[in-house]
């Protein structure tokens, strides 16, 4: 059963222990934070020169940087934090294999999940909320099994993902403290210890979803490429 306790704990345990994790959340946390960084930037400029189509032009390139570099980072990302918490040591520039073996597929499944979450929030916000903890398993999905359709893989999350989307709100908000204490520390907190422990969370509740939805039938081990023992049944020390 999903435990909030044992995913903190293995995560803790496990980020003590893997000074990999370090570079794997700094490459993830820059390159994944890019477009946002460019968009938020480019709001809080002002200048004489500013115009509509200036702004829009901003936009897309931030829009576009974010589907086509960022997301396949993140999907890389949660693919070597899941091998990693399962003690399978992976080098950390496999967060870059997307880029050379399911770039195509991965920027699609980027493209229609964000529109999926917009789509739904445009019934107001809650909606959107909601269905993005739902899809919120798809690169751990997709970095397990790449042979996997969108919709394949956006359904298999929304699916083991059912009745836990509370659970996984949860497990982020118990970050807010972390963020804010690293935040003052001039980010180095945030660095060397908050992000890779938040990353390392993420992938145990992935693995943790992922066994329970096996164990009861929802969801077999060869829908997630035969990934299917969980790394953990209690503490466990790395």
């Amino acid at each position: 059963m999903y435990s909030h306790i044992l995913i903190k704990k293995n995560a803790w345990a496990f980020r003590q222990s893997n000074n990999e994790a370090i570079l794997a959340a700094l490459l993830t946390t820059v390159l994944s934070g890019v477009s946002s960084s460019v968009q938020y930037r480019f709001n809080n400029y002002q200048s004489p020169d500013f115009s509509f189509g200036l702004y829009l032009f901003v936009l897309v390139f931030s829009l576009a940087l974010s589907i086509f570099v960022c997301y396949p980072v993140t999907v890389g990302s949660a693919g070597w934090f899941s091998q990693a918490v399962r003690g399978n040591k992976q080098p950390v520039s496999s967060i870059f294999n997307c880029f050379s073996q399911t770039y195509k597929s991965t920027v699609i499944l980027g493209v229609i999940k964000s529109i999926y979450i917009f789509a739904w929030s445009l019934l107001f916000l809650i909606p959107g909320i909601i269905k993005s903890y739902a899809y919120s398993m798809a690169e751990y999905i997709k970095s397990d099994n790449p042979d996997l359709s969108y919709d394949q893989v956006l359904e298999l999350s929304n699916r083991i993902t059912k009745g836990h989307k509370g659970d996984l709100f949860y497990l982020d908000l118990s970050f807010t403290g972390w963020y804010i204490v690293g935040t003052l520390t001039c980010l180095i907190g945030n660095i060397l210890l908050v992000s890779p422990y938040y990353l390392s969370a993420k992938a145990f509740a992935y693995e943790m979803l992922k066994s329970e939805a096996i164990s009861s039938g929802t969801a077999s081990a060869q829908e997630f490429g035969g990934y299917g023992q969980s790394p953990f049944t209690d503490y466990k020390s790395f």
